[in-house]
C-alpha cells in the first residue's frame, strides 16, 4: 500500500517559511556589513522565529517531508551558524578563528542529529543545545562576561557538539523570553573599548 502524497501547498508553505528564515539571516549579514550596529540581532531573532514555526506548520498541515527536514537543517546552518559568525566577525565581536570554529560546530551538530537512527525523526531536534539557542546563549554569555564574545562563542561551540539539553522539550515561550532578554542585554551593553 502506497502512502498518499500531501497536496503541494502543504509541503510548499513550511518550506517557504524555512527559506525565509535563511534569507532573513543572510539579510542580517548584509546589515552587519553595511551598517555594523548591534541591531543585527533582530534579523537573527526573526530567523529563529521562522525556524520555530516551520516544523509545527509542516506537521499541522501534514506536509512534513524528507526535503523539509534537510531544508530545515541547511537553513539552521545558515541562520544560526554561518550568518551570525560572519556578522559578528564583520562587527569585530568575534575573531576569525572563533567564527570559523563556531560555524563548523553548528554544522557538526546539525549533521549529527540529522543522521541519527531514531524511529521518531522529530525527536532528534529536541536533544542538545539547538542551533538558535547557541546564538542567543553566546550573545548573553558574552555580554555578561563584559563583551567577551570570543570566549562565549568558544564555549557554545563546545556545547553545540555535546548532546546536552539546556531547555526542556516544548519550552518555546521560555526560550523566546530568554532570547528577548538577551537582545535587550546585547543592545544595551557597552561595546568593548
Amino acid at each position: 500500500m502506497t502512502q498518499a502524497r500531501p497536496a503541494m501547498w502543504r509541503v510548499l508553505l513550511p518550506n517557504v517559511l524555512t527559506f525565509a528564515g535563511a534569507a532573513v539571516a543572510l539579510a542580517g549579514v548584509v546589515h552587519a556589513v553595511n551598517v555594523g550596529d548591534r541591531q543585527v540581532v533582530w534579523f537573527f531573532f526573526a530567523a529563529a522565529c521562522l525556524d520555530a514555526v516551520d516544523g509545527p506548520v509542516a506537521r499541522r498541515l501534514g506536509g512534513s517531508s524528507r526535503f523539509g527536514l534537510l531544508n530545515d537543517s541547511m537553513s539552521d546552518l545558515i541562520a544560526s551558524g554561518i550568518a551570525p559568525a560572519i556578522a559578528l566577525y564583520v562587527m569585530q565581536l568575534l575573531s576569525a578563528p572563533v567564527a570559523i570554529v563556531y560555524a563548523l560546530a553548528i554544522q557538526f551538530r546539525l549533521v549529527r542529529f540529522s543522521v541519527q537512527d531514531d524511529p521518531d525523526p522529530s525527536s532528534r531536534f529536541f536533544q542538545g543545545v539547538s542551533a538558535p539557542d547557541c546564538v542567543y546563549l553566546g550573545l548573553l554569555l558574552g555580554a555578561l562576561l563584559g563583551n567577551r564574545y570570543d570566549l562565549s562563542f568558544s564555549i557554545l561551540a563546545i556545547l553545540a557538539v555535546v548532546p546536552l539539553r539546556i531547555f526542556p522539550k516544548g519550552a518555546r515561550l521560555v526560550k523566546g523570553g530568554v532570547y528577548l532578554v538577551t537582545i535587550w542585554i546585547f543592545l544595551t551593553s557597552a561595546p568593548a573599548a
